[in-house]
């Protein structure tokens, strides 16, 4: 049984890190439902807060 929890908590140790990716640094086009399309720059941060 502790094998199976030390898995468990390191294997979602792991998948946290994997859904952080920094933003791309240029325009980037979206399309709205009505057709419409605007640019904007994608701001955030790369590392996940747990506050």
């Amino acid at each position: 049984m502790k094998r199976i929890s030390l898995t468990i908590a390191l294997l979602t140790g792991f998948a946290v890190n994997l859904m952080a990716v920094p933003a791309v640094p240029f325009l980037i086009t979206f399309a709205q439902p009505d057709g419409s399309t605007f640019q904007a720059h994608l701001r955030g941060d790369e590392t996940l807060q747990l506050d």
